[in-house]
């Protein structure tokens, strides 16, 4: 056996080279055997600084590239210099990853070289929990305390473990009295989980005939901060602490390896693996939730990672263990958990600000019935093995036939003799959520304004838009996003139901129904005792039908009216009444005639269906007011009337029915009241009188005169006349041949009928002087009636705009509908209603408008958006600034800059203990891989950021207001030197954009980016001008490769000449320089 040893630390040897840059055949390739143990010697632990360095290297490489991997093998004992470092965690089991292996003279009994010692690397990541038990090919092998095996491996097999933490000096190599040559005590690997494993020549070849047995260390891996154990988190209590590897804990959780991958694994201030995210930019509470639907389900995790494979996708493994996926909004990293939800909003059409899209079934190839799940097993000697298929006969039947896929889940693993853990379940479980996952429809697609801006990433809201198929339907989230220019917020999302959880976890045979669009429903017929219909007069004395309905019990979007006189067939349309939050509707329904009988009918209607008819009526309309007027004198007036003017009533024997009595004070100063004598009503007894008709007694009364222009006709008579015995005679021409009475006493009256408007005229004792007139010519009737025409053309062909006022006070003007909120009262909202301003009854309504606007407008009704890293001077209340650095959107309140929404910290951000990651790679990192000493050094770990995302400056520069014609014009310049020699560039743009005095809708202007002095343009922008308005605009380009001093210049000019000069203010140009 001991050539064959020697042989074994020869190859050991040559990968080592390999991975140095020594001995490497064409292509890259590693040698073939050569050399001898002189060789494997040679190479020492400090060697092997190198080989780590030589790894991460590698690492940097393939970061950019996610789908590729190379990962080692937990199950193999092994030495590849391409696995990286390997990251065990859970329970799981780990043969090793050799870093060290050569022969020495040991016992020397029977041989030379009888001992072959090994180095292997176990797990990174700090301390562990614990080793369980050693195997050497499946058999349980025991040690003393110092080392030496028990039975029958005694004296030909030792062995010694370090557990990760901190480590002051190597582990003990002495076997057979004697140690590898070139190992000290300052070969040392802190922070890293190793063994020493050494094997004495078996000269019978009893122990090791077959070669070197395959080891293999079960244990229980890396500790978890978990923050239900911390008292720092709002709900947590205990020791735990985020970035303090002291106070973690050993778990299975897979929500809990997740989120300390996100935070990574860190020593002596450097990060060896993981994320590396500062605590601001996970939203811990994602995984917290994620990691009590864990423990619900009894879902565990465990096995080994390697760090060349991408942290995105061992993060997404780590959470598949658990039903969850990763998310990522702005800068914020989180996770979507598989559960039960409850709705906390309702999005319905009226909050949609552009179309919304659905995708009713995901792709053929996305939905599946039958599922193979693959993972590992401990009864299996810890290999990945496929289970029985995991399928649903109701959606096989649907599908019509069998859909199979096969589904690793490398990270569920079966484990034996541990209680709690059942991992063929888990797999199941976990195939029957992506089955029934499958079946959900998405994604769905909509944009609302920022009153929706506090959702995020896996919360469930209800989508009513029932024109596009969804009926109350829930939703959960996948991502957001939001324009901070239009402060608009996009949402994805993808159907969820309910029932697909009882299923997936076993609770019910019942698999959920798959996901269908709900045609819009027909609206139900309105009810007769909610609607109601009369007829009346409005103030100008015109007819007009009176619609009020109750819509408080029904669920629509929208009413139809229409309406025709009782003696037509066709029906005309009156108006559509949208329902938003109210519960009544009232319609008036103007342009009628009077003393004409007609119906009207309602309808139900959403989105595109429209229930059936209700018909209400006959009413009659009034007659016109004037009309009426004039009936009422010829009824009343018969030529010759007599007017009391005194304090008390007339009796009855001096009286007649249709006299008038001006009720007076009792010096007849002042009139305090207008009657008329008739019959059975009024003022009872005033008379004293009564008459018997047919038995029936019927008292003579006076009754109070309404028509007020009448007794202001009266008045006026009766202060002319000032009769001394208190009476007057009314005389009345109803044609203008009449002879022309004569009156009998100063203040006797003239009515004359005949002349429009109607005349009253009063003796003043030589002749009749005009009094008072009442009612309208026949012109001003026209007039009238022409106006009320118009103004309903104008209504019907309005283009359903209204005037918005943002003051303190109430406007003077105003028309029906228009907007007025008083900024001095919380911008409380008053609508007019044709003769005043009445406050908006629909408090969501203003609270939409509100939070839409933000604040009072300027004057032309428009906020302006500012973007960039100084602070803005505002032009306005309402106006906008984000700030990218901080990912801040603030509001200008009329004082003051205020924060309204945050996307979490920027990307690269360090808060509280978290380190900055100190990356050396390539050829320095080889070259300097070890200290003085011999121990390795603390920076010589290197990960790759996640994506890249690293920003290492973000500087910028804001010119001044600058004129322009239709040739280009300098707006502003920026210098600017990268960081490093070949760097990646994100350019922003933004300026506003005026083309003053054109007045003439779809002017344009080209906005360009140009760099070294404008020979080289990088990105342009066509903004076009709304009739001399501004018109903001904000754009960006992405620039690689770049080394040195970079100018960019920001040129503007008109498409076309103008009157006048354009103007651009506030250009500014921006540089975001990632590092890789």
């Amino acid at each position: 056996m001991a050539k064959a040893l020697k042989t074994v630390g020869t190859v050991v040897a040559v990968v080592a080279l390999a991975a140095t840059g020594v001995g490497l055949a064409a292509g890259g390739a590693v040698a073939a055997a050569a050399g001898s143990a002189t060789a494997a010697t040679a190479m020492s632990v400090a060697g092997y600084a190198g080989l780590a360095s030589g790894v991460l290297g590698a690492v940097s490489a393939l970061a950019f590239k996610p789908k590729f991997t190379s990962q080692g093998s937990p199950t193999r004992f092994t030495t590849n210099p391409q696995s990286g470092i390997p990251y065990a965690f859970g329970r799981t089991r780990m043969s090793g990853l050799r870093i060290f292996a050569d022969t020495y003279d040991g016992f020397k009994v029977k041989a030379e070289h009888d001992v072959l010692a090994f180095l292997v690397m176990l797990s990174a990541g700090g301390q562990i929990d614990a080793i369980e038990k050693f195997t050497a090919d499946n058999e349980v092998v025991t040690f003393k305390a110092n080392g030496n095996a028990n039975g029958k491996f005694e004296d030909y097999m030792n062995q010694a473990v370090h557990l990760g933490g901190y480590q002051d000096t190597a582990l003990p190599f002495a076997f057979g009295g004697k140690s590898p040559p070139g190992l000290t005590a300052a070969h040392k690997l802190s922070g890293i989980t190793h063994a020493r494993w050494s094997l004495r020549f078996d000269t019978d070849g009893k122990l090791y005939g077959a070669g070197v047995p395959e080891p293999a260390w079960i244990g229980r891996w890396v500790r978890v901060y978990d923050p239900r154990l911390d008292s720092a988190y709002p709900g947590g209590s205990g020791p735990c602490r985020a970035l303090d590897e002291s106070t973690y804990v050993w778990s299975r959780n897979p929500a809990l390896h997740a989120l300390t991958w996100c935070l990574g694994r860190w020593q002596n201030g450097k990060k060896v693996l993981g994320i590396g995210a500062p605590v601001a930019n996970i939203r811990v509470a994602d995984f917290v939730e994620a990691a009590n639907v864990a423990d619900a389900n009894g879902w565990h995790c465990g096995g080994v990672e390697w760090s060349t494979d991408s942290k995105w996708s061992i993060l997404k493994r780590m959470l598949q263990a658990g039903g969850a996926v990763p998310t990522m909004t702005g800068a914020m990293i989180g996770c979507r958990a598989v559960a039960p939800r409850i709705s906390i909003a309702t999005i319905t059409s009226a909050d949609l600000l552009d179309e919304l899209t659905v995708a009713a079934t995901k792709p053929r190839r996305e939905r599946f019935n039958t599922v193979i799940p693959r993972y590992r097993s401990e009864a299996h000697e810890w290999e990945i093995i496929s289970a029985a298929p995991v399928s649903v006969p109701a959606y096989v039947t649907m599908d019509g036939g069998v859909r199979q896929k096969e589904i690793d889940y490398p990270l569920v693993q079966a484990e034996v003799g541990q209680a709690g853990v059942d991992g063929d379940l888990q797999a199941g479980q976990l195939a029957a959520y992506d089955i029934v996952n499958s079946r959900e429809a998405g994604p769905i697609s909509w944009t609302t304004g920022p009153k929706f801006i506090g959702l995020k990433t896996g919360d469930c809201v209800t989508l009513h838009v029932p024109d596009e198929g969804l009926d109350n339907q829930p939703v959960i989230i996948t991502s957001v996003s939001l324009d901070p220019s239009t402060a608009k917020i996009s949402f994805t999302a993808e159907t969820e139901t309910a029932s697909k959880h009882a299923f997936a976890l076993g609770q019910t045979a019942v698999p959920p129904t798959a996901f269908a669009l709900t045609p819009p429903p027909v609206p139900l017929t309105p009810e007769i005792e909610d609607w109601s219909l009369s007829a009346a007069l409005d103030d100008n004395g015109m007819p007009y039908l009176a619609l009020t309905g109750d819509v408080s019990e029904v669920s629509i979007g929208s009413v139809l009216i229409q309406y025709r006189r009782a003696a037509d067939l066709e029906w005309s349309a009156a108006g559509i009444v949208v329902i938003s939050s109210d519960d009544e509707v009232h319609y008036s329904i103007s342009g009628v005639d009077g003393a004409a009988e007609y119906l009207v009918r309602v309808a139900y209607q959403t989105g595109t269906a429209l229930g059936d008819w209700l018909e209400l009526g006959p009413v009659t309309a009034p007659a016109n007011a004037i009309t009426a007027l004039i009936d009422d004198l010829q009824t009343t007036i018969d030529a010759k009337r007599t007017v009391f003017i005194q304090p008390n009533a007339p009796s009855a024997a001096e009286s007649e029915e249709n006299d008038w009595w001006q009720q007076t004070t009792a010096d007849r100063s002042q009139v305090i009241a207008t009657y008329r004598r008739v019959a059975g009503s009024g003022l009872w007894g005033l008379g004293g009188d009564t008459w018997a008709i047919d038995g029936d007694h019927l008292v003579m009364a006076w009754t109070p005169v309404e028509d007020a222009r009448i007794s202001d006709a009266l008045q006026a008579a009766t202060d002319a006349s000032n009769l001394a015995d208190s009476k007057a005679v009314v005389f009345t021409m109803y044609s203008a041949g009449d002879a022309v009475p004569v009156g009998t006493d100063i203040g006797d009256m003239l009515v004359r009928a005949y002349l429009s408007p109607v005349q009253v005229d009063y003796w003043n004792g030589t002749n009749w002087a005009a009094a008072a007139t009442f009612g309208a010519t026949s012109a001003q009737v026209a007039s009238i009636a022409q106006a009320l025409t118009d103004a309903a053309n104008a209504q019907a062909t309005a283009d359903g705009k209204i005037d918005s006022f943002y003051q303190a006070s109430a406007p003077s003007g105003g028309s029906l509908g228009d907007l007025w909120f008083d900024t001095d009262d919380g911008n409380k909202q008053y609508r007019h209603d044709g003769s005043s301003w009445v406050a908006v009854q629909d408090e969501a309504i203003g609270a939409a408008i509100s939070a839409a606007a933000g604040a009072q407008a300027t004057a032309d009704g428009k906020v302006t958006t500012f973007v960039g890293e100084a602070t803005p001077t505002p032009e306005g209340d309402g106006d906008l600034w984000y700030k990218a650095s901080s990912q801040t959107l603030s509001r200008w309140n009329g004082s003051a800059w205020v924060v309204v929404s945050s996307l979490g910290a920027p990307a690269g951000t360090n808060v509280g203990s978290t380190p900055s990651t100190t990356v050396e790679s390539g050829a320095n990192a080889a070259n300097n891989g070890v200290n003085s000493d011999g121990t390795i050094k603390t920076d010589k770990v290197d990960t790759p950021a996640i994506v890249d995302n690293a920003v290492t400056s973000l500087p910028s520069v804001a010119g001044t207001s600058v004129f322009f014609t239709n040739s280009p014009t300098l707006a502003a310049s920026y210098t600017f030197t990268p960081a490093g020699p070949s760097s990646n560039l994100l350019v922003l743009i933004s300026g506003v954009v005026r083309l003053d005095g054109d007045n003439v809708a779809g002017t344009t202007a080209y906005v360009s980016l140009l760099r070294d002095g404008g020979t080289d343009l990088i990105a342009s922008l066509t903004v076009t001008d709304d009739r001399d308005r501004r018109v903001p605009f904000c754009f960006f380009a992405t620039i690689s490769g770049l080394s040195g001093a970079q100018t960019f210049s920001l040129y503007v000019r008109k498409s076309t000449s103008g009157n006048t000069n354009g103007q651009i203010s506030r250009p500014a140009i921006a540089i975001v320089e990632g590092k890789k």
